[in-house]
């Protein structure tokens, strides 16, 4: 099955008192670090109406803690954070918080992390993007026309579970 996303609905920065050495060189006058992010409705052309997703943009100055931080502050259901890939032929990485604790995939932030990669001016370097995230190589198809995103859409990878199953299930 394929999943679909449209449009992103609101643009934001974000300033988080983060002091890594390698931000504080963009460092407000408040002490705090800067970091650009975006959220985005999944799900949805309209603004407002689809799933919301908070996505960071070069995230990669920013540790576990800070991320975690940052995702319960913004208090959705996932926040995504864009990172340098470790795979050469993945396009871009991915890590996906929940409030609660790091999970090594799920769609609508594959989607809507997609959705903004794009947006910021990232290029596949194939037909298809390639996203790296904790269950491997995630590719994703683009249709539609223009300079926008289009809509994307992916195969599900394999289910992943780590224990064994409930017996009254």
């Amino acid at each position: 099955e394929f999943l679909n996303v449209a449009t992103a609905s609101t643009v934001a920065t974000a300033f988080h008192p983060f002091g890594t050495e390698q931000n504080k060189k963009q460092r407000p006058p408040n002490n705090s670090t800067v970091f650009a992010f975006q959220q985005v409705d999944v799900f949805s052309s309209t603004p407002l109406l689809g799933n919301p997703l908070a996505v960071v943009i070069g995230a990669d100055a920013l540790s576990d803690e800070q991320m975690a931080a940052f995702a319960r502050w913004t208090n959705l259901s996932e926040t995504t954070f864009l990172i340098e890939p470790k795979a050469s032929n993945a396009d871009y990485r991915v890590r996906i918080f929940t409030r609660q604790r790091e999970v090594p995939f799920a769609g609508h932030p594959t989607l809507g992390s997609c959705h903004v990669w794009l947006a910021a001016g990232g290029v596949p370097k194939g037909k298809e993007i390639v996203q790296e995230c904790g269950v491997g190589l995630v590719r994703i198809r683009r249709t539609g026309e223009g300079a926008g995103p289009g809509r994307l859409a992916f195969a599900a990878p394999p289910l992943q579970r780590s224990g064994p199953a409930d017996a009254a299930v």
